[in-house]
């Protein structure tokens, strides 16, 4: 499903995220295609009248999830606009998902490095997958938005009250320039000089993750903004504190929970739970794909 993309004034518009798989027919093998840069997509907003430039592009699990800079408009325009995708002479449109309006977002990415994390999954090491997606996400922020980042895994012991198997890799602050954004995705990545923080090792304790990325909302947030977690995850937690020990802190404070599934073998019922109670949103991002040339399967700022 989609969910509408806030851009902003049509004067100096943000950016936003659109995941689209490209697939060849299915009597070619109906399989995603791989190995599409952000040059060869083309997205516009409205009509093909006003591009949105690709700023970069990730393949995640059978997706390529694009960060678009929407087109400055002049007046903003009223409603929300049809968006435009096309691949080679492939093309396809989501009606009404971009909107010209302001809407503040405090967001943590709370990202599972335990050891199931270093699987793989079509090609790749599901802890890869989970970082290229942050990445996105930090790359799409607005420049009124505040970004930090969790990491959590476990470490055996099973302490009920303990909530030490989460990291705080990146306060929550505000991307107030591509200089923020830079900052964080080095963080994050496998290339970062300090070494790499989100090395796969450990038990899952969901709820650790949970907890730190609540309390980095809690105290750090704006009052006017929307407060999210984004938990990346497979989904199988094996130690504590786990989510239903956090559940009542995040209902009590508002914070919804986007899950992204990562990966075929995941604890699809959990990760749904976690969105569904706080009235956030599930995602699952998985290898299998259905035949087709281009699907839009989901738009979001």
């Amino acid at each position: 499903s989609s969910y509408l993309a806030y851009v902003g004034d049509g004067a100096e518009p943000e950016r936003f995220i659109a995941k689209v798989r490209v697939t060849t027919p299915l009597h070619a093998g109906g399989g995603s295609v791989k190995g599409l840069t952000a040059e060869h997509f083309e997205v516009f907003v409205g009509s093909s009248g006003y591009p949105a430039p690709v700023i970069s592009a990730a393949y995640v699990l059978g997706e390529y999830w694009l960060t678009c800079q929407a087109p400055a408009r002049q007046p903003s325009p009223i409603g929300a606009q049809n968006l435009i995708v096309q691949v080679g002479s492939a093309s396809q449109t989501k009606q009404e998902v971009v909107l010209y309006k302001d809407l503040e977002v405090d967001q943590m990415l709370v990202i599972d490095n335990s050891g199931s994390m270093g699987r793989p999954a079509d090609g790749a090491r599901r802890i890869d997958l989970a970082r290229s997606a942050a990445q996105l996400f930090i790359d799409a922020s607005g420049s009124d938005d505040q970004i930090g980042v969790v990491s959590f895994n476990g470490n055996g012991s099973g302490e009920p009250d303990s909530t030490d198997d989460a990291d705080v890799v990146y306060k929550l602050q505000q991307m107030t320039s591509q200089f923020e954004r830079d900052l964080v995705n080095l963080l994050i990545d496998q290339s970062n000089p300090a070494g790499d923080l989100l090395s796969p090792d450990g038990n899952t304790s969901i709820g650790d993750g949970l907890y730190w990325g609540a309390r980095e909302l809690i105290d750090n947030g704006k009052p006017q903004s929307e407060k999210w977690i984004i938990l990346l995850s497979d989904g199988h937690q094996n130690e504590q504190s786990t989510y239903e020990d956090q559940k009542t802190l995040l209902e009590n404070n508002g914070i919804r929970v986007e899950t992204i599934a990562l990966g075929d073998s995941v604890d699809k019922n959990l990760l749904q739970t976690i969105a569904n109670n706080s009235s956030g949103r599930y995602y699952e991002v998985s290898e299998s794909s259905a035949g087709g040339s281009l699907l839009m399967t989901s738009v979001f700022s």
